[in-house]
């Protein structure tokens, strides 16, 4: 047992070690990955002592080759619009395809009329306000003539301001302001008016001893007073309208486009009323915002009640552009002329009522 023992635990001869150093030791590299991009394993030479540096320079090897920011999110938003616009040109395609029944059902129908000659803006005016008030009346009779000033008793600011002090109800026009080169009437003032503007008629109502209002009627001239007509006659096709984002559409139809046409006309013809408000009298309303001003416009039908009691037929969609169809209720003059008021419902305009003359009333007086 002594002898096994000290056999199997003897030192192998000088031979057996040189063999064991003088074979090379064998490695096998580690598995490749196919991936993109990425560059094949390099040959290293070996060198004792090198491992650490040999492994940390094959991790940088796999690394890919070129990661140019955001090539992917590019790729794939064009790929989304791509995707968008093919699915435009369906819906498109789908919707048009009543294009020629809803323009002929939103043209004005023969011997009817939509015609807005008037438009009235008021503005308030406080004790803080009432200095431009007056001002702007002075600047006005200054370069009124002398011959229309001459049936007054006294001067038109100094009645504001005494009409205040009393703290009665009074009332008094002020003057017509006709643009340059075009006098209307004999007492008119030639100044800046807007453009489509005929004249511009200014009143001034004393309600309170704290309160003044100023009212200006601008009468359109025969051009402008009948652009809703245009839009109305005025053939549309349905288009693809992209949101703020550019990720979603919409397809406005012939009736919506059109009914937004009206908005804006109407929008635009309530802001020029308004800034020539704000330059000449700013009072109270235009100190907080501009779609404060209490505005009324005059539409006049024809053939058509506004508002009427039954529901409009499939053929009245042209009354759906232009919101008079049936609602609830309206407000309606029972005295001599039987004039319909009515707040308008779509649009931003806030505090825009519109007056409509059912058929057979005197409605075009001037």
């Amino acid at each position: 047992m002594v002898i096994r023992q000290s056999l199997h635990q003897t030192k192998p001869t000088q031979a057996a070690r040189l063999a064991q150093t003088t074979q090379p030791t064998r490695t096998r590299p580690p598995a490749l990955r196919l991936r993109p991009c990425r560059r094949k394993k390099p040959k290293t030479e070996d060198s004792d002592g090198a491992e650490d540096g040999a492994a940390t320079g094959w991790q940088r090897v796999r690394q890919p080759v070129l990661r140019l920011p955001g090539v992917a999110k590019i790729a794939h938003r064009r790929q989304e619009e791509r995707l968008l616009k093919k699915f435009e040109e369906q819906a498109v395609r789908y919707f048009s395809r009543k294009d020629p029944e809803d323009n002929a059902a939103t043209r004005l129908p023969p011997g009817e009329q939509a015609v807005m000659p008037l438009l009235w803006v008021a503005e308030v005016f406080t004790p803080t306000t009432i200095d431009n008030l007056v001002k702007g009346i002075r600047d006005l009779t200054a370069r009124m003539d002398q011959s229309s000033l001459s049936t007054r008793k006294e001067d038109l600011a100094d009645w504001v301001l005494s009409s205040r002090r009393q703290g009665t109800f009074g009332f008094t026009p002020i003057a017509y302001v006709t643009p340059k080169g075009r006098k209307v009437f004999d007492s008119s003032v030639e100044g800046q008016v807007p453009a489509g503007i005929r004249y511009i008629h200014l009143q001034v109502l004393t309600l309170t001893s704290t309160t003044t209002v100023l009212t200006a009627t601008f009468r359109l001239d025969q051009d402008r007073e009948r652009q809703l007509e245009e839009i109305l006659n005025q053939d549309r096709t349905t288009f693809a309208r992209r949101s703020a984002n550019g990720k979603s559409f919409t397809t406005p139809n012939v009736g919506q486009q059109k009914a937004e046409a009206v908005d804006n006309w109407r929008s635009a013809l309530r802001n020029d009323a308004v800034r020539w408000i704000a330059d000449q009298f700013p009072g109270f309303f235009c100190g907080i915002s501009s779609e404060q001003l209490p505005t009324i416009g005059l539409l006049l039908t024809k053939n058509y009640a506004p508002w009427q009691e039954q529901a409009p037929s499939a053929s009245l969609n042209w009354a759906n552009v232009l919101d008079i169809v049936h609602r609830r209720g309206y407000w309606e003059a029972k005295r001599d002329s039987n004039l319909r008021l009515n707040l308008t419902t779509r649009g931003d305009q806030r505090n825009f009522l519109m007056l409509a003359a059912p058929p057979g009333r005197p409605s075009r007086s001037e």
